[in-house]
């Protein structure tokens, strides 16, 4: 009889044993995107031990039953996401019951890269980061401001504005920030200096009261002035496929977008819109004009034809855009900056999404220009 009610002891204590741990159960459900783009990926494996899944059409994905177990491997609780042309995203998963969302972007092996201008170590200096602002490597170290920077059309070298000397001048570099060289020796302000080609530079100077284009070569032997006027010239972008120059000219009373053959022949007026117009620049076929338009509060980054039709917007907002680069006019792929809290922005905004790329309290990020090429 003892026998009897020890046995049956033991088997209540199995069964209250198994009915307490009682295994629960985890459902992962996100979606995978490219974290540049914004764009959903589909066909990219989920893993998770050895539970395997591919995103759906929309980068959508499930992974279904796994197991809230405390002694589960790192192993097995691994969430690992790959596809081709990305680095491998790999995280551990904190377990619970029910259901659990993520979103997952993945980062391209291609190290897509851009320079900027920020003052966070008291004078402005020229940096190089990739996209997500993980890497970033100082160019210039000065006690004077550098600025403006603008990558060469055989991609070796950059120009830009230093005022380390006095006064702001224009001086080259090579990619890495190795071969200073000083191009112009003169007392008055420059801006926004450009490659025409390898060996010559165009730029905005107001050695005559105004502000005026001229053109120079990396000797510093040669200058041409492309307007003369009574009014502001600058902000040029050149197109070498078509030997015309963008630029911003205040000859009709405001700043307005303009275009001029390299000689500084046939000018003609493109946006004859409201608003102030800022920044133009070529589109990477050089088949179209982008510049940004400002009125009421409102900033537009805009594209027209180089015969003045065709105009489009592109990106509205209520943000002011101080600057911005562009890579894809398809997928609006911008770099632009904006105010933030106490200081100057960069953003990155996509036919996607709209993200914060360099964010920090009281340091500011000017002058993005895109190292890559397209």
């Amino acid at each position: 009889m003892k026998k009897k009610l020890l046995l049956t002891s033991l088997l209540l204590i199995l069964t209250l044993s198994v009915v307490g741990c009682k295994t629960e159960y985890m459902n992962l459900r996100g979606q995978v995107t490219d974290r540049f783009t914004g764009q959903a990926l589909a066909g990219v494996q989920v893993e998770v031990g050895n539970r395997l899944v591919e995103t759906n059409a929309h980068g959508y994905f499930i992974v279904k039953n796994i197991p809230v177990v405390d002694d589960l491997s790192v192993k097995d609780r691994m969430l690992k996401v790959s596809a081709p042309g990305y680095r491998v995203y790999a995280q551990p998963l904190t377990l619970q019951a029910g259901d659990k969302k993520v979103k997952i972007g993945l980062e391209s092996r291609r190290e897509t890269k851009f320079f900027f201008v920020s003052d966070q170590s008291d004078s402005k200096s020229i940096y190089l980061t990739d996209i997500y602002g993980n890497q970033v490597t100082k160019l210039t170290d000065d006690k004077g401001d550098d600025w403006a920077p603008d990558w060469s059309a055989n991609k070796r070298k950059v120009v830009f504005l230093s005022n380390r000397a006095g006064n702001s001048n224009i001086y080259t570099m090579d990619a890495g920030g190795s071969n200073l060289k000083q191009i112009t020796y003169t007392t008055t302000n420059k801006q926004t200096p450009i490659w025409v080609g390898d060996n010559s530079i165009l730029f905005a100077s107001n050695r005559d009261g105004d502000y005026d284009l001229y053109l120079t070569n990396l000797a510093g032997s040669f200058l041409r002035r492309l307007t003369d006027n009574n009014h502001y010239d600058g902000q040029a972008a050149y197109s070498a496929k078509r030997a015309q120059i963008a630029y911003i000219s205040a000859t009709t009373g405001k700043r307005q977008l303009h275009l001029m053959k390299i000689t500084g022949d046939r000018k003609l007026l493109l946006n004859k819109g409201l608003g102030v117009d800022q920044h133009p620049t070529w589109s990477y076929k050089e088949d179209k004009i982008l510049f940004t338009t400002s009125s009421t509060g409102k900033t537009v980054i805009k594209q027209i034809n180089p015969n003045g039709s065709g105009l489009q917007s592109l990106f509205k907002t209520r943000e002011r855009i101080y600057d911005y680069a562009l890579w894809d006019t398809k997928e609006r792929l911008i770099l632009y900056v904006t105010d933030g809290e106490d200081s100057k922005d960069l953003k990155l905004y996509t036919s996607n999404n709209q993200r914060d790329v360099l964010v920090a309290e009281d340091i500011n990020y000017l002058n993005p220009e895109w190292k890559e090429e397209k």
